[in-house]
């Protein structure tokens, strides 16, 4: 009979699973970062050879779409710590709440990893190309020779380059993420009562 009651007891819930959980919100989280990179993509927002358009309405445009895309992301880790409070039972620690949305992070980077690959490989193979002529016309407004030129564009291409740009949109999904589910896991998180 005790061992009934504390069964169905909230403050000592069954051990619940995250990874389903995280895998749903991530699998969303990454199609919104492709659906969010091809609307930017498709409105020319991150067209490279638009490198040296610093006009303020651009600008505010680009800051405008980050600042939803984050937006979007801090709710939709907050919403998977949500789904693992109320499969457990209505109470996340910090911790619950913080691996259930970096899980999500993981999920997303990987996505965003295979999609940069398919862009930078498949969809817009001369993408680095276009960036490059992009730099050129810039440091050509800027006055500069084309010895200057050249060096920075020697330097510039080390960068420029799917596998690298691939693997730093990894890294920085997961750098960003990992900040993004630290606010996700200190909104969401109700921890358990203390048993007194």
């Amino acid at each position: 009979m005790e061992n009934e009651i504390l069964d169905n007891n909230p403050i000592h819930p069954q051990p619940v699973n995250s990874w389903p959980i995280s895998l749903r919100f991530g699998i969303i989280g990454g199609a919104v970062a492709v659906i969010m990179f091809l609307m930017m993509h498709l409105s020319g927002l991150n067209d490279p050879s638009n490198m040296g358009d610093q006009s303020p309405g651009r600008i505010a445009t680009s800051f405008g779409v980050t600042g939803l895309t984050w937006a979007l992301y801090v709710l939709i880790y907050f919403l998977a710590v949500r789904a693992y409070r109320e499969a457990a039972g209505g109470y996340a620690s910090f911790g619950e709440g913080f691996r259930t949305a970096f899980m999500s992070v993981l999920v997303k980077a990987g996505i965003v990893l295979v999609w940069m690959m398919v862009f930078f490989f498949l969809i817009e193979p001369d993408y680095f190309q276009g960036m490059e002529d992009g730099l050129r016309d810039m440091y050509e407004n800027q006055g500069m020779s084309d010895a200057q030129i050249d060096t920075s564009l020697s330097f510039a291409k080390y960068f420029m380059n799917p596998w690298l740009s691939s693997f730093m949109g990894f890294i920085n999904t997961i750098i960003g993420g990992t900040l993004l589910s630290l606010l996700a896991a200190v909104i969401g998180q109700r921890p358990r009562p203390v048993n007194s």
